[in-house]
């Protein structure tokens, strides 16, 4: 049996060949020659330029094979116009009569092979390897259009990692100014009068103050630099507060609509993240709809069975779904939405960024997301968020009576201006502040007073020399089980990575106010009460086990 295996693989196809010839005869007896030779062949015989230009125009060309000469047209001059139009089909003479000065001329003018017509023996293995080459051409060519499309993407991610960085930077500074600007103010409007013109003027201070605070937020979470914050929310309150911003981001030639559930149960998330969703979801619906048209907002309450369609998982759900009346996406652009760069906007008009970021919100939030969509009939996308308890949404709702507290609290920043405004915050709410400017300050003071004087941690997360989460191991090596609130304006990427800070890590983002600030201490402080005394019930069991578990094993007997 013979070796196929190094035999080159014909085409599965006819090979389309274009034969500029003046002779019928001499193209018939080319075409049997490489049919004979196991090549299929598909012939378009011209004369004339006319014709031959045509023909290139139409493309779908496998090979060129070209006569030297012709009545009116020659094969220089084919190859010329061949080069310029389809430089990537291979170009072959069959002549006559070639001598070896015109042969050489030819091949220097970027003619592929040449051979003559009484060696037609030739013009099958020239068209084979003629193919073969042109498709390792092509290959190179699709392997240097991914290599340019990655170094794109490459500039595109150091860009935007850019932006990151330089949000970064600025939210760190400016988050300490608006700190100080909006608690000074929160300050004030607590001791004006309520019907005054300086209240009216704070007031609107404030909120001023609160929008450049929600711009910081926005920078933050553009660039992947916000630690979430998930807590309960009621999903109507988020769609309610951003309607307006929406309305004015979609503009006047599309209708918005808010379909929202009066009886929708809560869920678990970064209500930041969320008002991320809801805009991205938005911009992308604005842009479906050059027209204008219909932009619906829909809540409802959901319990997706085990059978569920999009593979979302059984569970009760609290359903967000944002629907447009746009161009909407065929089946092959749908599979592609979620992946990184990936557009169907014009260059320099999206990002690519808009729906993945979206689906890891979703899925870091435990949702999932599911979109509906058809050519010409516009696009639904549902995105799904576990409901939480009754109990705990209640208990998330109601605000403490009195967050205050005599505890001794531990103060590190190092912006003096902040420092002494948070200060003033803890000391109005009844605690007892310790405060140091950096981290070396903080454990000096704190050898001095002893470690059972502390009972809580509050520190920024930028601090010179030592930063706030290796003073906290530092502090917590010396006063075990001490808690710590982190707070910052950015907390920069170290602070950001999973291994830096760890699950359940108590944080708050600046600017933050007064009331915030003393709900989320004595939450950190009720939370370490609590720990204690269930750690004091098992310590009292002689099986180390807490009460309802014993009452259990009791009623078996």
């Amino acid at each position: 049996m013979s070796d196929t295996s190094s035999m080159p693989r014909e085409p599965l196809r006819p090979v389309v060949v274009l034969h500029l010839e003046d002779d019928p005869i001499d193209s018939r007896l080319i075409k049997s020659a490489l049919e004979a030779a196991g090549l299929a062949c598909a012939f378009e015989r011209v004369e004339a330029e006319a014709e031959f230009r045509a023909a290139l125009a139409r493309g779908g060309l496998d090979v060129i094979l070209a006569d030297h000469s012709l009545p009116s047209f020659d094969a220089l001059s084919a190859l010329a116009i061949a080069r310029e139009q389809c430089p990537e089909v291979p170009f072959i003479c069959v002549s006559g009569s070639l001598g070896e000065e015109l042969a050489i001329e030819t091949l220097q003018h970027g003619a592929t092979d040449y051979v003559l017509k009484q060696r037609l023996a030739r013009l099958a293995p020239a068209v084979r390897r003629a193919l073969e080459e042109s498709a390792e051409r092509a290959k190179l060519r699709r392997a240097e259009a991914e290599v340019q499309a990655l170094e794109a993407r490459l500039r595109h991610s150091q860009k935007l990692e850019a932006i990151g960085q330089l949000a970064g930077g600025v939210a760190h500074d400016f988050n300490n100014l608006l700190t100080i600007i909006n608690g000074y103010c929160e300050r004030l409007i607590a001791s004006a009068s309520d019907d005054g013109s300086v209240r009216r003027d704070l007031d609107v201070i404030y909120q001023a103050g609160r929008r450049a605070a929600a711009l910081t937020g926005q920078l933050l979470a553009f660039s992947r630099r916000q630690v979430l914050q998930p807590r309960v929310i009621d999903l109507n309150s988020i769609v309610r507060d951003i309607e307006k911003l929406l309305r004015r981001v979609i503009g006047e030639p599309i209708v918005m609509v808010a379909a929202l559930d009066p009886a929708l149960e809560a869920t678990r998330a970064d209500p930041g993240q969320v008002e991320q969703v809801l805009l991205n979801l938005a911009i992308n619906a604005r842009d479906a709809m050059v027209d204008g048209g219909t932009l619906t907002i829909e809540t409802a309450n959901l319990t997706v069975a085990e059978a569920a369609p999009d593979d979302v998982p059984a569970g009760r759900y609290v359903r967000l779904t944002v629907r447009d009346t746009g161009h909407g996406m065929d089946e092959e652009t749908l599979l592609h939405i979620f992946e990184p760069f990936f557009t169907t906007k014009d260059l320099g008009k999206g990002t690519g960024l808009g729906l993945p970021m979206v689906y890891g919100i979703v899925m870091q939030s435990g949702g999932h997301i599911a979109v509906d969509s058809a050519l010409n009939e516009g696009t639904a996308v549902h995105v799904y968020l576990p409901r939480v308890d009754p109990a705990t949404a209640s208990a998330a709702a109601a605000s403490p009576a009195d967050a205050r507290g005599h505890e001794t609290l531990l103060l590190v920043e190092d912006e003096e201006l902040v420092r002494g405004l948070v200060r003033d915050f803890l000391d109005s709410a009844g605690y007892t502040v310790i405060e140091a400017g950096d981290a070396e300050e903080a454990l000096r003071l704190l050898e001095s007073r002893g470690a059972p004087a502390i009972d809580m941690l509050v520190t920024d997360v930028v601090l010179p020399g030592l930063n706030g989460l290796r003073l906290a191991e530092r502090l917590t090596a010396i006063v075990p089980g001490l808690r710590t609130l982190f707070v910052s304006g950015y907390p920069g990427t170290a602070a950001i990575h999973q291994e830096s800070f760890e699950p359940g890590t108590a944080f708050l983002a600046k600017p933050f106010s007064r009331q915030v600030l003393t709900e989320k201490v004595r939450e950190i402080l009720d939370a370490t009460r609590t720990d204690a005394a269930r750690g004091a019930i098992r310590a009292s069991r002689p099986d180390g086990r807490a009460r309802a578990s014993r009452g259990r094993r009791d009623a078996r007997g």
